[in-house]
């Protein structure tokens, strides 16, 4: 999935996905949607590990860009 026009926005904006330093990236597959977020001092817990939190958020987020891709792309401009 070609995700460039989306992850401008959602890296650039403020935002959840900027706050916790998400960043998605492309993929050939059409129906694949990638992402990564670096362990720092933005999404990290008390002992250093990766929040709970923010796991659940990144996967939140890939979820929703993931759907708001495919329903523009497969229902809207069919």
């Amino acid at each position: 999935m070609n995700v460039e026009k989306y992850s401008a926005r959602l890296e650039n904006e403020e935002g959840l996905s900027r706050t916790l330093g998400m960043h998605f990236i492309s993929t050939p597959e059409p129906d694949t949607l990638m992402a990564k977020m670096a362990v720092d001092d933005r999404n990290k817990q008390t002992f250093g590990f990766l929040s709970g939190g923010a796991t659940l958020a990144l996967a939140e987020n890939v979820a929703g860009l993931g759907l708001w891709h495919f329903a523009m792309v497969k229902w809207l401009w069919a």
